[in-house]
């Protein structure tokens, strides 16, 4: 009889989930590239050659569909490093070259991903039979003290818990999740738990990678389900009327977190003048955009994609629109009337809108180019007064991540009265010997203002 030799098969689902990656340059930072975007951008930090890149993904894929040993992939891409001159032997080279102990870190995080990934998927499909999932953070003497706080936590496997704590949660994480039947949980006498953690995991990991990748495939559905799927306000919206009803729902999700928002069904209409990009009324629920910009959000809905950069611009004027709908009322009469008021308001909400626009996107279900959404970024800001306060910001060494949490607060959370104040006292623990001078809506309006508070913040 002949002998039968078992042959270990690859992960399929993680294959595909890392395979499905796009490469992306990270000039500097692994920030560059940020949260969600990981999933569908293979990125080094540091690396601008696209052909190491690629060595390196190549260098992973093998690892992933052989289980190569972490040994084996540090020893194969050390050699294939050093001869294009990107491995660094000194610490002086690790500004320019990739340093050898971050092989591990590639190796262990980016394997990590993808098997996570795939395993996320296959207990969706057997939600049916284990609805439950309970977070394993390993529990030895390596385990981070915040990873092990979430330890033995239950939540059914569609709990919000999942979408910001599903693992990997930091570089090297080890932790995983576990699939439970209700039957498993009398056994063991477990419980699912009842609040959720306001902790969030290490920063640019708090977000869910299996999620974001498996996101279905709406093409392969016909017109009648899709209909019914556009009315349970899953799928990009096929035209105005069910953006509407999508906007209104993103508003109202961030009402049922606590956030002040208005509470008219949103209405998205075309204005009558042209003296600016939109303008919102609270009262109405009124949203009311350009033709030409309406344009652009037609012809996007109607290709279920944001392929050109003014398409993109447009729905970010959409969001900064919507964003008046959310946080603390605005104060019509200061809006009105008071220029330093109005233009530190447009700043914060514009600037809200820009980190927030990739999002937003992909809550429509839209589909869009990340590189061309990081110009609108970086480079298209809706006013002059929004790139002062960037400059400033920058100055007061903020980067783009404690810049997002800053206008995050400041947009949601703080009375518009009292924006100048926090922005004062940003600059002064900063500082201290810098006092305020007027409203600090002042300095985004007059140039020469905006210049001597640069000057002074450089000194």
């Amino acid at each position: 009889m002949p002998r039968i030799a078992p042959q270990p098969l690859p992960f399929k689902e993680a294959l595909d989930f890392f395979r499905g990656r796009r490469l992306a340059v990270s000039a500097r930072s692994w920030r560059d590239v940020w949260a969600s975007e990981h999933v569908h951008a293979f990125t080094v930090a540091r690396v601008t050659a696209l052909d190491v890149i690629e060595d390196i993904r190549s260098a992973v894929d093998r690892a992933i569909e052989e289980g190569t040993s972490l040994e084996r992939f540090k020893s194969d891409l050390s050699d294939t490093l050093e001869r294009k001159g990107w491995l660094a032997r000194t610490a002086a080279d690790a500004e320019r070259a990739i340093a050898p102990w971050r092989l591990d870190t590639i190796y262990r995080t980016n394997i990590q991903a993808a098997y996570q990934a795939g395993r996320y998927r296959q207990m969706v499909e057997a939600a049916s039979l284990r609805p439950y999932w309970m977070y394993d953070s390993v529990g030895d003497g390596r385990t981070r003290p915040l990873h092990g706080s979430q330890n033995g936590k239950i939540y059914p496997f569609d709990h919000p818990f999942w979408e910001t704590w599903y693992p990997p949660n930091g570089f090297r994480c080890r932790c995983t999740v576990r699939a439970l039947s209700e039957r498993a949980l009398k056994r063991r006498r477990l419980q699912p738990s009842l609040e959720t953690t306001r902790l969030k995991p290490d920063e640019g990991f708090h977000y869910n990678p299996g999620m974001v990748r498996w996101a279905p495939d709406l093409r392969k559905y016909g017109p009648k389900t899709l209909r019914h799927l556009h009315r349970e306000g899953i799928g990009a919206p096929l035209g105005l009327e069910q953006l509407e009803q999508k906007i209104t729902l993103f508003r109202d999700g961030y009402r049922t977190s606590g956030i002040h928002a208005s509470r008219k069904p949103l209405r998205i209409v075309p204005m009558q003048s042209p003296s600016s990009h939109g303008w919102t009324r609270i009262e109405t629920g009124e949203i009311a955009l350009q033709e030409d910009i309406l344009s652009d959000i037609r012809q996007t809905l109607e290709q279920g994609a944001a392929k050109t950069t003014r398409q993109i611009e447009a729905f970010q004027t959409l969001l900064h629109e919507l964003g008046h709908h959310l946080g603390k009322e605005i104060n019509p009469a200061g809006y009105a009337k008071d220029a330093a008021y109005r233009a530190l308001v447009e700043a914060v909400n514009d600037l809200w809108a820009r980190h927030n626009l990739a999002g937003f996107l992909r809550t429509l279900d839209i589909r869009f180019d990340a590189g061309k959404a990081a110009a609108v970024f970086d480079t298209q800001l809706r006013s002059t007064q929004a790139w002062y306060l960037r400059s400033v910001l920058r100055l007061l060494e903020f980067d783009n991540a404690a810049e997002k949490a800053l206008v995050e607060d400041l947009n949601l959370e703080e009375d518009p009265e009292n924006l100048s104040d926090r922005l004062w006292n940003i600059v002064r623990a900063k500082k201290p010997h810098l006092h305020a001078w007027g409203h600090f809506g002042e300095t985004l309006i007059d140039p020469a203002g905006w210049v001597r508070l640069l000057d002074l913040l450089k000194k």
